[in-house]
């Protein structure tokens, strides 16, 4: 996400009536250690921002209270261990697992830093919207072969994005391997995850 990106979300949130920073404020002003209400703060909020946002999902708005609260909250803080921080972190992870178990769990087969598998969910999401068999199966394998995630099962795939094709042609697929794509198929999907790539000097 660019300046411009984060800019223009502020925006959108600020006019849901819960803002980020309207959720950062109530939180701050309790115990830190006392975080019960963390998960209904975060519905309220998702429920203002999806009035204005529809297209705004869980993981977006997680990700951006995130940034908002490390602003906030990490500071002043010399060094990067801050418990309090750490654990409203935790607390969001649990209400996003909540919300979304099979996402929670596909983010177990990426193999990418936590603050980016958001960020890589929402890339496959674009790539996979619409796709089945092949197509699928070859995003995938390219993800597996570029080290961002091992194999993920036809059952998680098809819960998170979606009908996806079937289970045995997904499977027929990635059993063919990247050899049997042309080149150019490869590459283009490469280009698409270029920022989650590692490029060899």
């Amino acid at each position: 996400m660019n300046d411009n990106d984060w800019d223009e979300r502020c925006e959108i949130i600020r006019r849901s009536g819960l803002t980020e920073f309207a959720v950062v404020r109530r939180i701050e002003h309790n115990e830190w250690n006392r975080f019960a209400d963390v998960g209904k703060i975060m519905d309220k909020g998702l429920e203002s921002v999806l009035r204005y946002s529809p297209n705004t999902t869980i993981h977006d708005f997680a990700r951006d209270v995130k940034r908002v609260l490390k602003i906030h909250l990490n500071g002043p803080i010399v060094g990067r261990d801050n418990p309090k921080l750490n654990y409203i972190f935790k607390k969001i992870d649990d209400w996003v697992n909540n919300r979304e178990p099979d996402v929670a769990s596909l983010y177990e087969y990426m193999q990418v830093d936590d603050e980016k598998k958001p960020m890589l969910l929402d890339r496959l999401r674009k790539l996979i919207n619409g796709k089945k068999g092949k197509d699928v199966a070859l995003t995938f394998l390219v993800c597996e072969h570029r080290s961002l995630m091992t194999r993920p099962p036809h059952k998680i795939l098809a819960s998170v994005f979606g009908d996806i094709g079937s289970k045995q042609g997904y499977n027929e697929y990635y059993k063919k391997g990247l050899n049997y794509f042309t080149c150019n198929e490869i590459n283009s999907i490469e280009k698409q995850l270029s920022n989650f790539l590692i490029v060899d000097n």
